[in-house]
C-alpha cells in the first residue's frame, strides 16, 4: 500500500507545524503530499480554535481541549491510495489511538466539501484523543464544526501571483480569494480559505483551501529561503523560462489535478538569477 504521511510537533501552546515524512508506519522521512498537508492544516486550524475554549460540552459530554493538542504533538497521518476497511465495511479513514496514527482513503477525501473534510479530520481527532467516546454517526464531530464555524482562515495580505509550465497556467491568491487561469479558460474562487499549515524561522507554508461550485482547489506555498547562520540562501523555484528565480513555490489540486509552480509578491518580486 503507498503511503504518504505527515508527523505533527508542537511549537507554541495553541500552534503547529507539520513536518512531511513518506514511506512506511515507522515514519520514514522523505517527500510530502498535498492532501496530507490539506488534512494537516485543516486539523491545525481546528486545533486552534479548541484551544481557546478550554472545554467543549457537545451532548454532556465535556471535551478537554487539551488532550487534542497533547495528542497530535506526535501523530502522523497517512495517506491511501487504497479503499480502507474496517470490520468488514468500507471507510474514508480509520485512527490508531495506541499508535497515534491516522490513515485516509485519497479517492474518499476528493470527493468531500470543505465542511466535510472538516468533520471528517474532526471525528478522527475524537477518535485518537477520546476513543471512549462512540461517534459513530459523526453527531459529535458536527456538532464541534458547527460550534467552531466554518473556518475562516487568515487573510493574505499582498497579492501572491503564482505560474507554472507544461501547460502553462496562472494563478493569483489574495485576502480571501483565489483565481486560476489556463488556455482557454479561468475560474474565480471568492472565498479561499487560508491557514498556516507548518511555519518555523527559517520557512514559510500556507495551506489553501477553496471551491466554486463542483471545482475545488487545495495545496500550499512555501516561501523557498533556508537560513545557514546568519547567512540567508534561496533556493531556486524556476518554472523554465530563462534565468529567473521566484521566492515561493506552490504545490495544489484543481479538481484532482496536480500542478506545481512558481510565485511571487510585491514584497518578494521574482529576481534575475545570478551563475
Amino acid at each position: 500500500m503507498r503511503m504518504f504521511s505527515i508527523i505533527f510537533v508542537a511549537v507554541l501552546s495553541a500552534s503547529f507545524s507539520a513536518q512531511a515524512i513518506s514511506g512506511s508506519s515507522s515514519g520514514t522521512r522523505g517527500g510530502g503530499n498535498t492532501a496530507a498537508a490539506e488534512f494537516s492544516s485543516i486539523a491545525s486550524e481546528i486545533i486552534n480554535d479548541l484551544v481557546q475554549k478550554s472545554v467543549v460540552d457537545v451532548s454532556g459530554f465535556q471535551f478537554d481541549t487539551k488532550r487534542f493538542q497533547v495528542k497530535f504533538m506526535t501523530t502522523k497521518v497517512f495517506v491511501s491510495s487504497l479503499p480502507l476497511t474496517l470490520k468488514g465495511k468500507d471507510v474514508m479513514a480509520i485512527n490508531d489511538p495506541a499508535a497515534n496514527e491516522v490513515t485516509f482513503y485519497i479517492k474518499d477525501w476528493n470527493k468531500l466539501t470543505a465542511t466535510q473534510k472538516r468533520v471528517l479530520v474532526t471525528h478522527e481527532l475524537i477518535g485518537l484523543s477520546f476513543p471512549e467516546v462512540i461517534d459513530l454517526n459523526y453527531q459529535y464531530s458536527s456538532a464541534i464544526v458547527k460550534l467552531l464555524g466554518a473556518g475562516e482562515g487568515a487573510k493574505l495580505a499582498e497579492t501572491l501571483s503564482c505560474q507554472g509550465s507544461e501547460p502553462g497556467w496562472e494563478a493569483s491568491f489574495y485576502k480571501k480569494t483565489a483565481s486560476f487561469k489556463w488556455e482557454g479558460g479561468r475560474i474565480r474562487f471568492p472565498k479561499a480559505v487560508y491557514s498556516q499549515a507548518g511555519a518555523t524561522s527559517s520557512d514559510f507554508l500556507i495551506a489553501v483551501n477553496a471551491t466554486n461550485g463542483s471545482s475545488e482547489l487545495s495545496g500550499f506555498i512555501t516561501l523557498v529561503e533556508t537560513y545557514k547562520g546568519s547567512a540567508k540562501a534561496k533556493t531556486i523555484c524556476s518554472v523554465g523560462t530563462g534565468n529567473l528565480r521566484y521566492p515561493y513555490s506552490i504545490q495544489f489540486f484543481l479538481d484532482g489535478k496536480s500542478y506545481t509552480g512558481c510565485c511571487e509578491s510585491k514584497s518578494k518580486p521574482v529576481e534575475e538569477g545570478q551563475d
